[in-house]
C-alpha cells in the first residue's frame, strides 16, 4: 500500500513549522503509526492539524508579541510603500522628461 517512510514534504514541514514541548514525540508517534496501514492523506492531515494547532497555541501564549510583530510589519510596509513610491516617481518623471522629443516641423 504505502512505503515505510511518510511523505517527505509533509514530514519536512512538520519538523520545521511545528513547535511546542512535545514536538519531537508528536513527530515520532506519527512516523511510527504511518507504516501501520495509514495513508499519505492521513499523514498530511495530521501534519497540517499539528502545525495549525501549534501556531494557534503560540499566538495564544504570546499575544503581545504577535501584536508587536504585526504592528512592526505594518510600519515597515508603510515605509516601503512611501520610499518605493518616491523613488519610482522620481525615476519615471526623469524618464518622461528625457524621452520627450520636440515635435517634427516641415518646412
Amino acid at each position: 500500500m504505502n512505503g515505510q517512510e511518510p511523505p517527505r514534504i509533509a514530514a519536512w514541514l512538520l519538523k520545521r513549522l511545528a513547535a511546542g514541548s512535545n514536538r519531537e514525540s508528536l513527530i515520532g508517534d506519527l512516523t511510527e503509526q504511518y507504516p501501520r496501514k495509514r495513508s499519505s492523506a492521513w499523514y498530511w492531515r495530521q501534519a497540517v492539524i499539528a502545525i495549525v494547532a501549534s501556531a494557534y497555541q503560540d499566538l495564544r501564549d504570546h499575544k503581545w508579541l504577535a501584536v508587536r510583530a504585526i504592528l512592526t510589519a505594518s510600519a515597515f510596509r508603510l515605509v516601503e510603500k512611501f520610499l518605493l513610491g518616491f523613488v519610482m516617481l522620481n525615476i519615471f518623471d526623469g524618464f518622461a522628461w528625457t524621452m520627450t522629443l520636440p515635435p517634427v516641423t516641415r518646412e
